[in-house]
């Protein structure tokens, strides 16, 4: 192999190998909440057996959950666990097709959703979907977390189902911010459900992004209306078999029938440089003297002030994924 070639392959494989040390350390039970042995359509999204992220049901074979969780996985590494601990000895659903929104961007996490498709229908009843559309008037609403997350950031026990309640801060254009005053995510959580009652049923209103690597402050979560309609719903009718001439959109198959290893490799480059440069997407800064080490010039300025509460628009500095 010429001496450029060899080079080339070095670097692709450092990155690959920097990028499995980091996301090991990097997604998140949720934190002060407490076991869940319901939920039965809030599932643990699992990569080669592992727990990984968590999910939720949303039609007999759809699982909504976090792009990020999908990015760089194949479908044959990925299987669905229905129940509240992993590894239980409770059999894996397996997994036929992962798809992840058409213009989810990796490094700013914007768009970040996506489904998984099982290869049989679930008989365990699914979540519905909220009809409305988010505004503010849902500032100050408590809403209840459900995910697989770790309990806490030095948390190694193994994932367990969780759930708790958490109060939805701010609304932005496209993300809800909820408060570290009662349940929090942690790693694991990512792609799990922010679930809102309406009347007497619970409506699924958002999914985890990522919050304060710490575990202890807010976090970010993707708002479900935004992509419900152009999204989510054409997709689940062409997964059940319903009409989507309705909507006249069409749906993107991101990931699936992935074959290359060029996808892998392009997404572990991009968020290994992210993560060494700390310039933006999903490095987590916060007020810590270790966390503010060599951080760029904006997110030093969030560390100097560690009372100042960021402003949405502060994400690419304040938020990391939850995937574990």
């Amino acid at each position: 192999m010429p001496r450029h070639g060899r080079v080339i392959f070095a670097i692709m494989l450092w990155a690959i190998l920097s990028l499995a040390r980091t996301a090991r350390a990097a997604i998140f039970h949720l934190t002060n909440a407490n076991p869940d042995l319901s939920d039965g359509a809030v599932v643990a999204v699992l990569v080669r057996g592992h727990s990984h992220c968590s999910g939720t049901l949303v039609s007999p074979r759809v699982v909504v959950t976090a792009a990020h969780c999908l990015a760089g996985w194949q479908r044959d590494d990925l299987s669905v666990f229905f129940g509240a601990v992993p590894g239980d000895g409770a059999a894996a659903s397996p997994v036929v097709e992962i798809d992840a929104h058409p213009n989810f961007d990796p490094i700013h996490l914007t768009n970040d959703i996506g489904v998984v498709v099982l290869a049989a229908p679930s008989p365990q009843a699914p979540i519905e979907l909220l009809d409305d559309a988010i505004d503010t008037s849902f500032e100050g609403r408590a809403a209840r977390l459900v995910g697989f997350g770790q309990s806490s950031s030095v948390d190694m026990s193994p994932s367990e189902k969780r759930q708790g309640f958490t109060t939805i801060e701010s609304v932005t254009a496209s993300t809800l911010v909820i408060g570290e005053d009662g349940a929090g995510t942690c790693l694991g959580d990512s792609g799990g459900p922010l679930l809102l009652m309406f009347g007497t049923n619970e409506r699924l209103i958002g999914l985890v992004e990522g919050g304060d690597p710490t575990c202890t402050g807010d976090s970010m979560v993707t708002r479900v209306d935004v992509h419900r309609d152009a999204f989510l719903r054409p997709l689940i009718r062409n997964v059940e078999g319903g009409d989507q001439s309705s909507t006249g959109c069409a749906v993107a198959r991101t990931y699936r029938d992935q074959s290359s290893p060029w996808l892998a490799i392009a997404t572990a480059a991009a968020i290994l440089f992210v993560r060494r440069f700390h310039r933006v997407g999903i490095v987590p800064m916060t007020g810590s003297r270790r966390a503010c080490t060599g951080a760029s010039r904006r997110a030093r300025s969030l560390c100097a002030s560690p009372d100042r509460k960021p402003s949405p628009s502060d994400r690419s500095v304040r938020y990391a994924p939850y995937r574990r």
